[in-house]
C-alpha cells in the first residue's frame, strides 16, 4: 500500500515530502543508476525509503535530505516497494529488511534487480550475518547496516555504495 497524503501527520513546520503519483518522478533518459551514467556524488542522487514504521521513514528521509540527496517517495511494505521502484527509477533503495506482512526488503530487492539498476542499502535491526546469508541466498548485493542509523553511519554506507 502507498502512503496516502491523508496518513501523513507531520510536526507544525515540516513539509511532508513523500512524493505521489508518477508524472516528472523518476529521471529519464538514463541508462540506469548502477550504469556508466550512476550518480557519483550525494546530491545527485534519487533515493527511495522503503521502511514500514513511519516514524523511522522520516528519520531516514531526514538524514537523506540532509546529505543533500533526493528523495523520490517512501514506501511502506513490499507491493508498494515495488510499484514505486518501477516508476521512480531511484539510483539507490533505502530497503529496511523486515516490512511487516507481506514480502521482505530482501525478497523485494531480489524482485527488482532484473527490472532495474539501482544500488540497495539494508538497513535493519536483524543480525548483519543473518541478512548477508538471506542475501547470497536471494542473489542480492548491497551492505548492510544495523539500526539505529545516524547520518555519519548512512552517509559513509551511501559514499561505499555509490564509488564501488
Amino acid at each position: 500500500m502507498f502512503i496516502s497524503p491523508e496518513s501523513i501527520h507531520r510536526p507544525p513546520g515540516r513539509p511532508a515530502s513523500v512524493r505521489f503519483g508518477g508524472a516528472g518522478g523518476g529521471q529519464k533518459g538514463r541508462e540506469g543508476a548502477a550504469g556508466p551514467d550512476a550518480p557519483k556524488r550525494l546530491d545527485q542522487l534519487n533515493i527511495l525509503v522503503v521502511e514500514d514504521e513511519l516514524l523511522v521513514a522520516w528519520h531516514l528521509e531526514g538524514l537523506v535530505r540532509d546529505m543533500g540527496a533526493s528523495v523520490c517517495g517512501i514506501a511502506n511494505d513490499g507491493e508498494s516497494a515495488l510499484a514505486m521502484a518501477r516508476r521512480e527509477q531511484p539510483d539507490l533503495i533505502l530497503m529496511d529488511v523486515n516490512l511487516g506482512r507481506g514480502k521482505d526488503g530482501v525478497t523485494v530487492a531480489a524482485e527488482l534487480t532484473g527490472d532495474l539498476d539501482a544500488y540497495f542499502l539494508f538497513v535493519t535491526a536483524y543480525d548483519a550475518g543473518t541478512v548477508e546469508s538471506r542475501k547470497r541466498l536471494m542473489g542480492v548485493e548491497g551492505p548492510v547496516i544495523g539500526k539505529p542509523v545516524d547520518g555519519a553511519r548512512l552517509g559513509a554506507a551511501i559514499r561505499g555504495v555509490i564509488q564501488d
